[in-house]
């Protein structure tokens, strides 16, 4: 499997157009592929976010105190 920068949605849907053999996937493949590659980004984006966020206070809060 080839592993572009096309993203999760993408591939999953060539995935499941390759196994099924079919040039088009249908409306709930669609559907399944959109909320499993939003999850999976969400999964990954949040702790990230938390993290960075976390740092610009804590160097604020340094900065203050100064």
């Amino acid at each position: 499997m080839e592993l572009d920068a096309t993203g999760l949605f993408d591939l999953l849907t060539k995935a499941y157009m390759r196994k099924s053999n079919k040039e088009t996937p249908g409306v709930g493949v669609a559907v399944a592929a959109g909320i499993v590659s939003c999850c999976l980004g969400q999964t990954v984006s949040f702790p990230l976010e938390t993290i960075s966020r976390r740092l610009q206070v804590c160097t604020m809060a340094l900065c203050l105190n100064s």
